[in-house]
């Protein structure tokens, strides 16, 4: 299952079968060039698409309510925090190997970190009058719950497991979504790469 928006399902369909006939060049992005390798290589004959892009429409509100509160210090916070985590990625990411990135970036801290961003500066936006920064907040998370919901529908009971390609950003959350359901078993890709 990969970070494809669900209405795509044909188009990823047509270009994975071009693929598994080697008639298709993967472009540079992990939704093929992990995805689509590691499908062919599982034999399978499908990817789903699960991602539904909900525009984060409170967004545009964030800057002009900080603004309008006197807040605009922790937008100013969480865009040093983003610029410093972004460079400490792109250093690791400059440095080693897809499988040592893969690695780092899923590692509890990084991950906790990511959402951070969102938990620690956005919710605080209008908070005691509009909450337009936790409303913002809202629509990341309505948009990984409709995921999660792509992804619990798209599951045969004959799965034996579900491989889940997403942004580091998704992680967290979808995490903890399916870590509470009880017909999953949520396993770290930490422990399986080599």
């Amino acid at each position: 299952m990969i970070e494809k928006p669900f209405n795509q399902q044909k188009q990823i369909d047509s270009l994975y079968n071009a693929y598994s006939q080697n008639k298709y060049k993967l472009t540079v992005s992990e939704r093929e060039q992990i995805g689509f390798r590691l499908a062919k290589k599982l034999n399978l004959k499908h990817i789903n698409c699960v991602d539904e892009f909900y525009g984060m429409k409170h967004d545009s509100l964030v800057s002009v309510t900080a603004k309008e509160k006197n807040q605009l210090y922790i937008l100013n916070e969480l865009s040093t925090t983003a610029n410093n985590f972004m460079r400490e990625i792109d250093s690791v990411t400059k440095r080693n190997s897809i499988t040592e990135i893969l690695k780092y970036i899923n590692r509890k801290e990084l991950l906790q970190k990511n959402l951070s961003l969102y938990l620690k500066y956005y919710a605080k936006i209008g908070a005691g009058e509009n909450y337009i920064g936790a409303e913002s907040v809202s629509d990341w998370y309505l948009r990984n719950l409709a995921i999660y919901s792509n992804v619990i529908t798209q599951i045969d009971a004959n799965d034996k497991y579900v491989i889940l390609i997403f942004g580091q950003g998704h992680i967290p959350i979808l995490k903890h979504l399916l870590q509470n359901n009880d017909d999953f078993e949520v396993v770290e890709v930490n422990s399986i790469l080599k």
